[in-house]
């Protein structure tokens, strides 16, 4: 016999405590002068004969019962021979996590040789062959998330099959955390107690590592065997990408020529060829020389670009370790300006709306109108319209319909009108409050609100209600009062949204129009809007978020990759692979350019020293806590027998017994046993 946690056994010096209590309560009786003993009644038993057996098989029962107690906690284990069919110790499941980030990808010798993740592919073959007989194993591959490839089986094919079907992405590994989600995963795979063991087969990047040592074993509650693959091999990459504009501003100008920087990891000197590429046709071209584990930056003079969005590629021709890094991709947006009509009567409000709008959002164009034309643009504002024609009403509400974005101001002469337009929303007669309110963010993650912080000195004095009995139409309140009252409101209309401002624009309305963050409101409520904050650029695995609803995401092949049913309420999402994707909303399409990793680039593995201080602090002997016995598998000649249910069982008798005996209950038959 052999203790598991032999260490339970120093609970034993708490047999001290109730014979220090028995000797305690043995104290001797008091006596008493009597005249004559004659006149005493005799017994047939001396009470305190009864009494001192009955004290001390109390006592030999605490003794047992905590002698129990600290056996069962030391989980004893007792070795036998004969049949199997007996409760034994189980055979640790396994857990064979693969990496499939970009860098498992990698050559060993210039794209021509073996890939890293044949060599993890043939490492978790091995795995499954040396199971023992009906031992079972599961497969998790890694990269930008984490998936269950094959549950726990003991049917060898299907992992095997498992194996051979899994590839590498193009996504970058992280490993802090990594075990803490792999012990989440095996709590859906395992029963409770069920022992486990997990194999990690990686290439253990060190741009992977964490900068703490103990996010490597946050959450570990399996023992880990690490599996290095493959080696350090030099490699090549794009690494950045991007327009250069010289002395003038971004917004007001037009880039003069695009940066492609190349860099070399564990890398020799070497003459590469960069290719620029505009819309998947050839710019540019030329021969740079990147020194040893340096970097080089090429410049290229741009040539005119068309109207619409341009898509912009560099690319390397150099054999190196990586293919998919050798390429990066840009997308500059369409800067065209669009006509932004504003339909208002209030020559103040449209000064203040046209001085932010050529301050932030020079690609919009103010043009004042008093009746609805040309709406071919993505926006309209009514900025204190009043009271609509109704051929311009008519017309606002087919250009909503249709996918198109109108911004409604409230003033003077929206609430002389009485109603809103488009909602057709009874107002609440009110008069010039000058009692100022506070402004409260109801939803903080909408675009709108980028930036919010700087308003919180924003005072509003007054704004337009809805009658009683009315609301304002059913909208998403955005922004509201201190006192509850909607002050930014944005509602569906058709395949369009009408965003709803309640006060006006003008100082004696809010502070708003004559402080900064007005500027920075009218950009981001505009290009929210127009739909122009729709991301350019993503990285392969990271998410990032659709400021927008009803947004469909296409691949290059034209597949698509986010229906409607995904994109709703501004998700957020990522994608695997990279390339040029198109986002389209109702009233327009964009490009998005997905790149991989830099850090999936840099192939060293991380210090020796660091991967076997990781296998030390993770590779734990023995069993789980409370592993229940199993079977034991065929074959075998000797079995190992838990005692700790036993134990427990007798614990438990011993627990119901305690208060019988303490409460006097066998008096009665160490009566009988004194009378035979």
């Amino acid at each position: 016999m052999y203790l598991l946690s032999a260490a339970f056994l120093a609970g034993l010096v708490l047999l001290a405590v109730p014979w220090w209590l028995h000797r305690l309560s043995a104290h001797a009786a008091e006596q008493h002068t009597f005249s004559s003993l004659l006149l005493m009644r005799p017994s047939q038993a001396p009470v305190h004969i009864r009494r001192k057996l009955q004290r001390l098989w109390l006592l030999a029962l605490r003794l047992l019962l905590l002698c129990v107690a600290c056996l069962a906690f030391t989980q004893p284990m007792l070795k036998l021979a004969g049949s199997a069919g007996l409760s034994a110790i189980p055979v640790p499941d396994r857990v064979i996590v693969l990496d499939t980030s970009l860098s498992m990808n990698r050559s060993a010798d210039g794209g021509s040789g073996e890939r890293a993740f044949a060599e993890a592919q043939r490492t978790a073959h091995a795995l499954v062959r040396s199971l023992p007989t009906a031992g079972r194993a599961a497969l998790v591959t890694v990269g930008n998330k984490i998936e269950l490839e094959a549950p726990l089986t003991d049917d060898r094919p299907r992992l095997n099959t498992a194996i051979a079907a899994s590839a590498p992405g193009a996504a970058r590994l992280r490993l802090d955390g990594l075990l803490g989600r792999i012990a989440n995963l095996t709590g859906t795979l395992a029963s409770p107690g069920e022992p486990l063991e997990v194999h990690l087969i990686s290439d253990f990047q060190a741009t992977s590592m964490p900068d703490q040592f103990n996010a490597l074993i946050e959450g570990s509650i399996w023992p880990v065997t690490l599996h290095p693959v493959s080696s350090d091999a030099p490699n090549w990459a794009v690494t950045h990408l991007a327009f250069r504009y010289g002395n003038q501003r971004r917004t007001q100008a037009s880039p003069k020529t695009v940066e492609v920087t190349v860099r070399g990891f564990a890398t020799p000197a070497r003459a590469i060829d960069v290719i620029l590429e505009q819309n998947e046709l050839p710019v540019g071209r030329q021969n740079v020389v990147v020194q040893a584990n340096g970097s080089t930056t090429v410049r290229f003079e741009l040539p005119p670009a068309g109207r619409g969005h341009t898509t912009w590629l560099a690319r390397l021709e150099v054999d190196d370790a990586l293919d998919d890094d050798d390429t990066r991709r840009l997308v500059r947006a369409d800067r065209e300006q669009t006509p932004l009509p504003v339909i208002t009567s209030s020559e103040r409000s449209y000064a203040y709306l046209r001085a932010a709008v050529q301050a932030a959002a020079p690609n919009f164009a103010p043009v004042r109108q008093t009746v609805a034309r040309d709406l071919a643009g993505p926006v309209v504002v009514l900025a204190d319209p009043g009271v609509l024609l109704g051929s311009t009403e008519r017309a606002l509400t087919r250009f909503l319909r249709s996918g198109g974005a109108v911004l409604l101001t409230a003033g003077p002469a929206t609430r002389s009108a009485g109603s809103l337009p488009l909602l057709d929303t009874a107002l609440a007669p009110g008069r010039f409050d000058q009692t100022s309110r506070g402004i409260v963010a109801i939803d903080r993650s909408h675009p709108v609100l980028t930036g919010f912080g700087a308003w919180r000195d924003l005072t509003v004095f007054q704004v337009v209600k809805a009658a009683a009995g009315a609301e304002l139409g059913t909208g998403e309140v955005i922004m509201a009062l201190d006192d509850g009252t909607p002050l930014l409101v944005e509602h569906p209309v058709g395949r369009g949204r009408l965003m709803v401002l309640t006060t006006a624009l003008d100082p004696e309305w809010s502070s708003l129009v004559v402080r900064p963050a007005f500027v920075s409101f009218m950009a981001n409520l505009l290009g929210y809007l127009a739909e122009d904050l729709l991301p350019a650029e993503a990285l392969v695995g990271q998410a990032f978020a659709i400021p927008a609803q009803s947004v469909q995401l296409f691949d290059a092949a034209g597949a698509r990759v986010l229906g409607l049913a995904d994109t709703v309420g501004r998700p957020t999402v990522s994608v695997d692979v990279p390339g040029v994707y198109q986002l389209r909303t109702p009233s327009r399409a964009r490009p998005l350019a997905v790149n991989t990793h830099v850090w999936e680039s840099d192939l060293r593995r991380a210090p020796d020293e660091l991967l076997a201080r990781w296998q030390a602090a993770t590779a734990h002997e023995g069993i789980a806590p409370n592993t229940p016995s199993v079977p034991e598998r065929a074959g075998d000649t000797t079995h190992i027998q838990a005692l700790g249910p036993w134990l427990l069982a007798l614990l438990a008798l011993l627990v119901l017994a305690e208060p019988l005996l303490a409460n006097g209950g066998p008096t009665g038959r160490l009566r009988w046993n004194l009378r035979t």
